[in-house]
């Protein structure tokens, strides 16, 4: 079996130097470290998806509901005041935002 040397620092202590530690690692060390490296890279790529769609779930849930609410305060001032005066105060204030009354 080849193998390679490889150097650790050992730990500086009472201020003496730092003596380095020879290990010998088979060459197929490094070989495995690239192996597991890509394992764990994708099996971490569904837990990365489910972030991401959850992401996506939260932002559309909460512009939805702020459509929502706007939908019911709007059907609500139309049972107090009546849909008319309601959809020419909408399309006044559109047009003040300088967005067309019909979208």
């Amino acid at each position: 079996m080849r193998c390679r040397e490889v150097v650790i620092e050992g730990n500086e202590t009472a201020g003496a130097p730092a003596t380095p530690a020879y290990v010998a690692l088979p060459d197929g060390v490094a070989r495995y470290g690239v192996v597991v490296s890509e394992k764990t890279a994708a099996q971490a790529l569904p837990l990365v998806g489910a972030a991401g769609g959850a992401l996506v779930n939260a932002l559309f849930m909460d512009h939805f509901q702020d459509v929502a609410r706007g939908h019911f305060i709007v059907r609500r001032l139309e049972k107090i005041h009546g849909a008319d005066p309601v959809a020419a105060t909408v399309r006044l204030s559109r047009r003040r935002r300088g967005r067309s009354a019909g979208g």
